[in-house]
């Protein structure tokens, strides 16, 4: 929103460029990578093009951890241990270890990205949680064993990214009243 001119406390809309209407808007809140969204897959790229985005690469990594491990037993409050958190590193599944690295992770709130992986894998339906342990299922399976496409990985997490992940996760911001 703008200011009018004529009232500045009267805000008006302003033009996107492309000129989406208000029920295409609709459609991109709904159900942004459905049918009739304006949003398209590009389909027809290599599979390199995919294996370079970060958080593919970081997935497949985590997941390929855990199956070496399977089932994985998780704290108490439901997080990934910290002997978890070690082999996540080593593996390099959560990226540059820039994070406090004067000393080592003492639990999943020191690794963001490790919270981040747990919650997209379970989300994008790769792993779950069962009397207190972490499990591949049967699509995590695929993803750790190499059998995916990664076209395929990547619009199952960037679908559920987009729909269902509670960014406020990443949000680093105090609460808000809004």
């Amino acid at each position: 929103f703008a200011d009018d001119d004529d009232s500045p406390s009267v805000p008006r809309a302003i033009q996107i460029e492309g000129g989406f209407t208000k029920e295409e808007i609709l459609q991109l809140l709904e159900d942004p990578f459905g049918d009739a969204s304006r949003l398209q897959w590009a389909t027809d790229l290599p599979d390199e093009v995919f294996e370079g985005a970060p958080l593919l690469v970081s997935m497949r990594q985590f997941l390929r951890v855990l199956a070496e491990a399977e089932p994985w037993k998780l704290t108490q409050t439901g997080n990934l241990s910290r002997a978890m958190l070690t082999r996540l590193t080593e593996a390099g599944a959560l990226g540059e270890t820039w994070w406090r690295e004067d000393r080592p992770a003492r639990n999943e709130g020191d690794l963001p990205r490790a919270t981040l992986l747990r919650g997209m894998a379970e989300l994008a339906g790769l792993t779950r949680k069962a009397n207190g342990k972490l499990h591949l299922t049967r699509r995590g399976r695929e993803v750790a064993d190499g059998k995916m496409r990664s076209d395929e990985l990547y619009r199952l997490l960037m679908a559920r990214y987009v729909t269902k992940f509670n960014w406020s996760f990443e949000d680093p911001m105090p609460a808000s009243s809004w």
